[in-house]
């Protein structure tokens, strides 16, 4: 399923695993959005509400490096999530 949501630069989509979910998401570095997440994240992942459902501490695979959810995805816009990651 391809992921179309309002531009983002810096990121790219993907397709992205959650035990045993796929789904369509952006990936992007956390230098990309500095100024919005904490120093400890790496990366950020942006998904429809829906696709899958994640939580703190969540396992997630995308582009063939493992990540770790860190604190609660939060909505962004009515149709977007985003997930703040480490990279394992």
């Amino acid at each position: 399923m391809s992921f179309h949501p309002a531009p983002y630069y810096g990121a790219f989509e993907c397709q992205a695993v959650s035990g045993s979910t796929a789904f369509g998401a952006l990936l992007s570095t956390a230098d990309a959005t500095l100024w919005e997440v904490a120093a400890t994240t790496t990366h950020a992942l942006r998904y429809r509400p829906g696709a899958v459902t994640l939580a703190n501490g969540d396992s997630v695979s995308a582009e063939g490096s493992d990540y770790k959810v860190t604190g609660t995805p939060r909505r962004i816009t009515a149709d977007e999530m985003q997930a703040e990651l480490v990279r394992q």
